[in-house]
């Protein structure tokens, strides 16, 4: 084999490669920002491929505060996956619903930041889950059990909730899915490319802060800060 076709062929593997990159393992943005503070978040349709085991998301967060009386889940979709908190310390989880109806739960980090923003994704390929934190890669496990033998179930068509049904001192933006795993490359560019928040002034400022003085219970005056 001459010099030229080795050349070729080395051209041929990065030309299919960048259209791998760019034009099959897209994501689509699911939510651009909110709070999980509020009250009630819209459920949100998983249009591409929704019952694949073969899929991933990605989330910018922003913990606030830690309040050790609310459960706080970040995301859930029934008969998938939910993202979430330990109650009492900032120990990341996630569980990985079986087809056996019982959650496999992977430990993602026992020591999350908190009150700076930090990027999550969780890549599942069938069995086996990857999960990153800032672009790097955390921890991987096998989500399965032996006995009973059970591997994750079949996601029927349910909307992804944001909070899962919890409220907590948090906010969000740039929540991504794919409809395939992703490598270790496209999880970096991703986290490279940023929220789009800059800090946390300028999320805040985006839902507005007013201030209220109350005496007895009754406002006295408020005051516009954002």
């Amino acid at each position: 084999m001459n010099i030229v076709a080795i050349i070729l062929a080395i051209v041929v593997i990065l030309l299919f490669y960048i259209l791998y990159k760019f034009f099959l393992l897209k994501s689509v943005e699911l939510t651009k920002t909110a709070s999980l503070n509020a009250t009630e978040n819209p459920s949100i349709k998983i249009e591409n491929s929704p019952t694949s085991l073969r899929y991933a998301y990605g989330i910018w967060i922003y913990v606030h505060s830690w309040d050790s009386s609310k459960a706080k889940t970040i995301y859930s979709r029934p008969n998938n996956i939910k993202l979430y908190f330990d109650k009492n310390s900032p120990i990341l989880k996630c569980d990985i619903t079986l087809d056996n109806d019982t959650p496999k739960t992977l430990e993602i980090t026992d020591n999350f930041p908190i009150q700076k923003w930090t990027h999550i994704v969780i890549s599942a390929d069938g069995q086996y889950i990857d999960s990153y934190i800032d672009g790097k890669l955390v921890k991987s496990g096998r989500m399965y059990t032996a006995e009973p033998a059970s591997t994750p179930k079949t996601p029927g068509d349910g909307d992804m909730n944001l909070g899962g049904g919890t409220t907590f001192d948090a906010y969000i933006s740039k929540f991504q899915h794919w409809d395939k795993p992703v490598d270790p490359q496209t999880v970096w560019d991703t986290y490279n490319e940023g929220n789009g928040q800059g800090n946390m002034t300028n999320f805040v400022s985006s839902y507005g802060i007013d201030l209220s003085i109350l005496k007895d219970n009754v406002e006295q005056s408020k005051y516009k800060i954002f």
